[in-house]
Formats: C-alpha cells, sequence, structure tokens
C-alpha cells in the first residue's frame, strides 16, 4: 500500500519542488482540489470520498493553502488548467452523452 500511496503523490511532490526550485514560496503555492466523485457503477469501496480526504489532509500537512474546492459527489468533472494565470475552468458532465463525447474527443485527439 505504501508503494501505492507513494506513486500516487510522486507528481503532486514533483510539482511542489518544481516550483519551489524556480523560486516560489511555499506561503505562495496554493492549491484547488477538483473531483473525488463517487460514480455510478463504481465498485461500492467509496474510493472517490478516500481520495478527497486523503489529498485534501496531504496538502495540508504540507502547508499549502487550498484556495477551493469542489470534491466529492457524482457527477464527472472536465477540469482545464491555465498554468501561466492559474485559471481554472470546471466543466460539469451530468448527461451520459457528454461524458461519452468527452471519451471519443480524448480517443480522436490521442489518436
Amino acid at each position: 500500500e505504501k508503494k501505492i500511496i507513494d506513486a500516487a503523490l510522486a507528481p503532486v511532490d514533483a510539482c511542489i519542488g518544481a516550483m519551489k526550485y524556480l523560486g516560489a514560496g511555499k506561503h505562495r503555492i496554493q492549491a484547488r482540489l477538483i473531483g473525488g466523485a463517487n460514480l455510478p457503477g463504481d465498485p461500492p469501496c467509496d474510493a472517490g470520498t478516500k481520495n478527497y480526504v486523503f489529498i485534501r489532509e496531504y496538502i495540508t500537512r504540507k502547508g499549502l493553502a487550498i484556495v477551493n474546492e469542489d470534491l466529492g459527489g457524482d457527477y464527472v468533472r472536465r477540469v482545464h488548467f491555465f498554468p501561466q494565470t492559474g485559471r481554472t475552468v470546471r466543466l460539469v458532465l451530468r448527461r451520459r452523452s457528454d461524458i461519452e463525447a468527452m471519451r471519443s474527443a480524448e480517443q480522436a485527439f490521442e489518436g
């Protein structure tokens, strides 16, 4: 289980490390937490809730500010992040047709 946790946190730690390396002070790094849905058809282990509780606690322990969060629920979110400005756009996909269209577009892009 430790390997799984380390693998899951490696990108987060790498991102924080890169920002610090480039001169960002810890007090200036902010986090936006989006996701952690429990979708119909997923195994009944409540993984979405466990994931968002875990990452919220981890970010807090790191001493980083959480500026907003959209966590939990039972719908898919699509997130667009613009690192130059810090802007985040969240799209809520509630209809099955929206989710299928998103998957098709991603598959076509990956090609």
